[in-house]
């Protein structure tokens, strides 16, 4: 029987931050590994962690970037990255190619990138980061104070959730959630199922419920 499932790739540990306090990272193309790794702004920054860790109520945009191989018997498979959560834009890029863009700061999101990765060598992944805009009176890409969902006390800007790679065959289970009626004593299961393939295809899928060793 075939496994719809995803093989997993942590992407969480160092990373590299340039925090753009003038907003001009598109301008000097930091979403290219060359000219980010030279800026003589860059830091080490720690996936997950909320950047006013490294730089004190920052607000505003800042460049992450990083990295990283596939795994050789990944080629061929559908390949996505899985961001848990960003605070509040996120715009990613693929060796130096734009990729696709989030918006929502509390929201996990995927994006398709098995066509842009070059497995025999090292990829180049950068993600431009636009955080909530509170006390400073600027504007960035259209938004500036108070426009983003924010409360003070609990501010978490920047890549503040894990970050993975998910390899898997076309079709895959992306979700499963269970709410119960406890009252009717029963549960209803929806299942997400991803088909990256532009034709339709049947699968049957089975589902188990019972209990724990020891329970």
């Amino acid at each position: 029987m075939k496994q719809l499932r995803a093989d997993r790739l942590s992407l969480n540990g160092i990373w590299q931050i340039i925090f753009d306090d003038e907003n001009k990272g598109k301008m000097l193309n930091w979403q290219e590994r060359e000219h980010f790794a030279s800026w003589y702004g860059v830091e080490d920054i720690r996936v997950p962690s909320c950047w006013e860790e490294y730089r004190q109520d920052y607000e505003g945009a800042a460049w992450y970037g990083r990295t990283f191989r596939v795994p050789a018997e990944w080629e061929g498979k559908r390949v996505c990255l899985k961001f848990h959560a960003v605070n509040y834009i996120a715009e990613i890029y693929i060796n130096g190619l734009p990729v696709d863009s989030h918006e929502g700061g509390y929201t996990g999101f995927e994006v398709e990138i098995g066509d842009l990765i070059d497995y025999p060598q090292d990829n180049f992944l950068a993600v431009r980061v636009i955080g909530p805009i509170i006390t400073r009176d600027i504007t960035i890409d259209g938004l500036g104070r108070d426009d983003m969902p924010h409360w003070r006390g609990a501010i978490a800007g920047g890549i503040w959730q894990p970050v993975e790679l998910l390899a898997s065959d076309s079709v895959v289970i992306r979700d499963v959630f269970v709410a119960p009626d406890l009252t009717g004593k029963q549960a209803t299961a929806t299942i997400r199922i991803d088909n990256g393939e532009l034709y339709r295809q049947e699968m049957n899928v089975r589902s188990y419920i019972g209990k724990r060793d020891g329970d």
